[in-house]
């Protein structure tokens, strides 16, 4: 029905009019108010209509919640007998809206309960369950208020910050790499003496059309449940932010690296980081030797930078591989130590629900094997449980677990099966197709010689190259269906959808219905 309504040029017209200039009667269509809304309206005016979409987005939500029956809200996870006094009495918090804590969510709030109790919980990572935990603490009388409180005001400043790292990227690279409209000579300028009205009209309606996908995304609702898409999303773009507008590699880095601890993928910041170097560094003119020894030292920084994101990644493989996997030596001076952490956590919180500090000491007796070695002189042998496989090195630890627990490998959801899933990710990588086929044309991307415009998509254009291996990660270890989640941070992905929304109106039936 979309497509069939887009593509009607009366309707579209009366709609979109052109972008997000006004047509002859002097007033702009409502696809165009929305545009320009979206591209002038003071910081402030954009992040409160973007918390009021989340707001308007939940109320939805609690309206079909209120109608149809839960499908799966994953209450039957974990045995009932690890819960707590403090659940079995009542006292324990408990959310105000019980459907927005189904699914990964029941994951969160069992190791913000519990901690890392089973092999599986290492597919989570700590962010978000720290949050939660920081939150009952915090707000005792409404943590999970406060927590849904907080998604909300982190999307909503990403949406500022998402605007800002397009505009950016649109006033800088959008000719060299989007190539919306070849460079005008200097006879067709006198000739036309509106083209560069021309050209600023049509960047504002490409920044417009891309920041209307990013907040009608349909990978926004999990902006509004329990989920890592608030605190990923926002740490992500100001890391970017941080980095192209405002200089600053290593706190660009710090915020990717917290990126990372929230999702496991944060860690596809780090090449993204050396290709952003390394584009730089194509691009250096000058030989001097003072020019190349700046360089240099902006490539350092840029390989310190990645790092410091693999970090939580790194960490979570090796704590889970050590805990599952490790044969260790245990000496009886760790023995005691490990006793010592134990009793101080009984005597922190007795019979009560663990607060942080007793988390952080709980977390350290569990893992009492990492001081062997270090405070022993004798050890006694022994041998952890491995009824099952595990890799060779703690490196792959998690995509062993996500192999063996969830189900994720190389191909391993191309099944008959899975065919609606499929469907369900087939737009949003028809539509990268069409707007990268649009681009190539522009450009003029000669597809007999691969290596030319492979090399320049590579160290030109890393956003984009960041976009197409997420995509390709998606479509080939992934639940397929997750894509729009994983392209759901990528600025790149938006400027795409803008550029093929403002060339051509025809795309929009597409594209909407995508949303």
């Amino acid at each position: 029905v979309s497509v069939l309504y887009w593509r009607n040029r009366r309707l579209r017209q009366r709609v979109l009019g052109s972008g997000v200039a006004p047509t002859s009667g002097g007033r702009k269509p409502t696809m165009g108010r929305v545009l320009s809304f979206l591209v002038d309206a003071p910081t402030p005016r954009l992040f409160a209509a973007a918390f009021a979409s989340r707001v308007a987005l939940l109320a939805w939500v609690v309206m079909w919640g209120s109608v149809l029956r839960d499908y799966d809200e994953g209450a039957l996870l974990y045995d009932a007998d690890l819960r707590r006094p403090a659940v079995a009495n009542g006292t324990r918090p408990s959310p105000a809206l019980p459907m927005l804590w189904h699914w990964d969510a029941v994951h969160y709030r069992h190791i913000a309960d519990y901690g890392y109790t089973h092999e599986s919980n290492y597919a989570f990572f700590p962010l978000v369950p720290l949050l939660v935990r920081a939150l009952e603490h915090l707000v005792p009388a409404a943590p999970f208020v406060a927590f849904t409180a907080l998604q909300f005001v982190l999307f909503s400043a990403s949406a500022v910050a998402m605007r800002s790292l397009l505009r950016r990227t649109i006033d800088d690279r959008l000719d060299a790499f989007l190539a919306l409209a070849a460079q005008p000579t200097a006879a067709e300028l006198a000739k036309a003496g509106g083209e560069e009205e021309r050209r600023r009209r049509h960047r504002r309606t490409v920044l417009g059309v891309a920041l209307f996908f990013y907040i009608a995304s349909p990978a926004s609702i999990f902006t509004i449940v329990s989920y890592t898409e608030p605190f990923y999303v926002a740490l992500t773009l100001a890391g970017l932010l941080q980095l192209h507008v405002k200089g600053r590699p290593i706190v660009a880095a710090a915020c990717l690296s917290f990126a990372t601890a929230a999702r496991s993928n944060g860690i596809l910041a780090a090449p993204y980081l050396l290709l952003f170097g390394i584009s730089r560094l194509r691009r250096l003119k000058d030989r001097s030797v003072a020019a190349v020894a700046g360089a240099l030292h902006v490539a350092a920084v840029r390989v310190i930078s990645a790092g410091l994101v693999c970090i939580p990644y790194f960490a979570v493989n090796k704590l889970a591989f050590a805990r599952f996997c490790a044969v260790v030596e245990e000496s009886p001076q760790s023995l005691e130590i490990a006793a010592w952490i134990r009793a101080t956590a009984d005597a922190i919180a007795p019979a009560s629900r663990p607060t942080l500090q007793r988390m952080a000491l709980s977390a350290a007796a569990s893992a009492e094997y990492v001081l062997d070695g270090m405070l022993s002189t004798k050890a006694v042998s022994r041998t952890r449980d491995r009824s099952h496989s595990c890799p060779p090195n703690w490196l792959g630890m998690y995509t062993d677990i996500q192999r063996r627990h969830w189900g994720l490998g190389w191909f391993s959801y191309y099944e008959w099966r899975n065919g609606h899933n499929f469907c369900i990710a087939a737009p949003l990588f028809i539509g990268v197709a069409i707007a990268l086929r649009m681009l190539s044309r522009r450009i003029g991307w000669r597809w007999s010689r691969p290596h030319r415009w492979i090399t320049s998509l590579v160290f030109d254009s890393p956003q984009t190259c960041w976009l197409l291996a997420m995509l390709g990660i998606a479509a080939t270890r992934m639940h397929v269906q997750v894509v729009t989640r994983f392209v759901f941070v990528c600025p790149a992905f938006y400027l795409l959808l803008g550029a093929a929304g403002a060339a051509s109106g025809k795309y929009w039936g597409f594209l909407l219905t995508y949303v």
